[in-house]
This record gives C-alpha cells, structure tokens and sequence, in this order.
C-alpha cells in the first residue's frame, strides 16, 4: 500500500506545471502550449478554436489523433524512451474555410528544451513553436508533416467539421488463417504427428 502511494506521488511530481510565457511572446496570439518531460506528455489548448493534435514518427507516419476542444488540457504519462523520435502536428480548426497547422514537430526537442515547454501561436496562415534554448526564445522549426493527403487536399470548409474519428486508424489487428467450408466444415486443421529423426 505505501509503496503504491510513493509511486503515485512520484507520478503527481513528474507532471510538468505551469511555466511563465516568456515576455517576447507577451501580446501574441497563443493557440496551445505543449509541455514534455521524461514520462508525461501535457496540451493545453489556450485558444478559442478546437485543435487536433497528430501524432507519428518520420518512418511511420501518422498513428494517433487528438481533438482538443477549446480550453481542454490532456496530461498523458509514457514510459522513459517511448517519445524518441515522435513528432506532433497541430491543426487549429477555425471558422469555417479556414485552417492553419504547424507542421510536424519533435517532442524530444520540447523536452530536452530550456523549460521543457512549447508556446505555439498563430502567425497568418501557420502555427509556430517557440522554446527556450540557453535562455533565449527559439523558433522550432518543422521536420515534415503528418497530416495526411486526403485533409490537405479538401477543401478548408470540410475541414472545419472535421471529425477524429473519420481517419482510419492504425490497426492493431493481426490477421489469422480462420478455417474454411471445405469437407471439414469449420473445425480447425489436423497436424500429423511426425517423429524427429534420431541425433
């Protein structure tokens, strides 16, 4: 039971908390701050638009999806290692025809980041990321993207409904041979018994 309690106290300690926005970006247009240490992950959407959050790897593409409605905060533990090479994409839906994302961003660059934290605001038509690296703010710059062609290529009004759950997600299903109608109906296969050769 104690041991319990001291690992979730630990797990309470390691969420990020708040950080000051830094003075530069005071009065700018701040869409969502993103936050990443060893084993948590947290989003809070600081704008009035819902934003969707996707999520992969360069050599995988895209594997998950979040909506974050406006003013929602999501705080996500992982295990050490499991964000190396991740990327994030955020696409903020706003009024309808119109649409802006960042680009795909790496979340162990905002973690190995002077604050562990990534301020993105709106500027035109994008979103940008800004961190802290030797105590002065820095442009994080995407690597590629992950939203897939099928959303770039729809028209913004289509975009503006846009439904999570309307991407085909990653499938966990592994295929399995299932027996067919042949003369033995549905039972499964017979295996002969076969003796190994003697050493």
């Amino acid at each position: 039971m104690l041991e319990a309690l001291t690992l979730a106290a630990l797990a309470l300690v390691q969420i990020p908390g708040p950080v000051p926005l830094p003075d530069a970006l005071r009065g700018e247009a701040l869409q969502l701050t993103v936050q990443a240490t060893e084993t948590h992950f947290v989003a809070q959407n600081e704008s009035g638009a819902a934003q969707v959050l996707f999520f992969g790897a360069a050599d995988l593409g895209l594997v998950a999806t979040l909506r974050l409605p406006p003013g929602a905060r999501v705080v996500y533990p992982y295990s050490r290692g499991t964000i190396d090479g991740l990327l994030i994409e955020i696409v903020q839906l706003g009024r309808p025809g119109a649409w802006r994302n960042s680009g795909a961003l790496a979340i162990t660059e905002v973690r190995d980041s002077d604050a562990g934290t990534l301020w993105v605001v709106g500027a035109g038509e994008h979103l940008v990321g800004w961190q802290l690296q030797s105590d002065a703010l820095a442009h994080l710059a995407p690597r590629t993207g992950l939203v897939p062609d099928a959303l770039l290529e729809a028209s913004a009004g289509s975009l503006h409904d846009f439904s999570v759950e309307a991407l085909p997600s990653p499938s966990s299903h592994v295929p399995v041979v299932t027996p067919g109608d042949g003369d033995r109906g549905n039972k499964p296969p017979v295996i002969e018994e076969r003796h190994l050769p003697p050493v």
